[in-house]
């Protein structure tokens, strides 16, 4: 029987951070879920702390080179069986209530594709990211709202198509505009979600490549936005 919920999980050398990550899905209030980790070629020691773990609802997919985040994210949704969708970073996590409040936003309106909600940030900086409601001009503005806390239906991602790999920085932007152009999206107040700012995520690491990722999103967006 399929699981209510997909979480694909993927990490490339946050063998520090992996294991909170982790343990914040596993002990979610909303247990009818698989976890799909997804290696994406790390050197350091984060295989050999998923060794630790032993849950028949967890599975580990090692890619043995690096790939980038929208290829590691197609390899594990490319396994995924669940109704509904989300995935999450090594170095973030998830608060208990998280996926039962996502899955039962979706559940409750059949017609809306993608539902996120807010989240506390920690690290460099400390706060809460409220979020208002959806609003498409502000996601075509070169604003990513939708944010880390997120969920969509198995059906929508059969629909809209695989994360683009050639978006790197940007693969979930790409994502949320693929998915507001063909359904309504859901925002929640609901603080569900702890992102981590530290010296090692993509954007502090690659600030350029990441906003010309967007800036080649954008395009794009205007062009089919053009031709409807």
């Amino acid at each position: 029987m399929a699981p209510r919920v997909s979480v694909i999980l993927p990490t490339y050398n946050h063998g520090d951070f992996i294991e909170q990550s982790i343990d914040s899905v596993l002990e979610q209030t909303l247990t009818d879920l698989e976890l799909i980790i997804v290696d994406d070629g790390s050197t350091d020691d984060t295989l050999q702390r998923l060794e630790r773990y032993d849950d028949a609802r967890m599975t580990v997919i090692a890619l043995g080179e690096n790939r980038k985040i929208p290829t590691a994210l197609n390899e594990g949704f490319m396994r995924a069986t669940g109704h509904h969708w989300t995935w999450t970073s090594a170095d973030n996590w998830m608060l208990p209530t998280c996926l039962a409040t996502l899955a039962r936003a979706l559940d409750e309106r059949p017609g809306v594709g993608l539902v996120y909600a807010s989240h506390y940030f920690v690290g460099d900086s400390e706060g809460v990211s409220v979020k208002e409601p959806f609003d498409l001009d502000r996601l075509l503005g070169g604003e990513n709202t939708v944010g880390p806390c997120f969920m969509y239906r198995q059906t929508v991602a059969e629909e809209i198509g695989p994360y683009d790999p050639t978006c790197f920085g940007a693969e979930d932007y790409d994502m949320w505009l693929r998915i507001a152009r063909r359904y309504p999206v859901l925002a929640l107040a609901d603080v569900l979600y702890v992102y981590r700012y530290h010296g090692r995520t993509v954007t502090s690491t690659a600030p350029v490549l990441v906003g010309s990722a967007r800036e080649n999103v954008l395009r794009r967006a205007a062009s089919v936005l053009l031709d409807q």
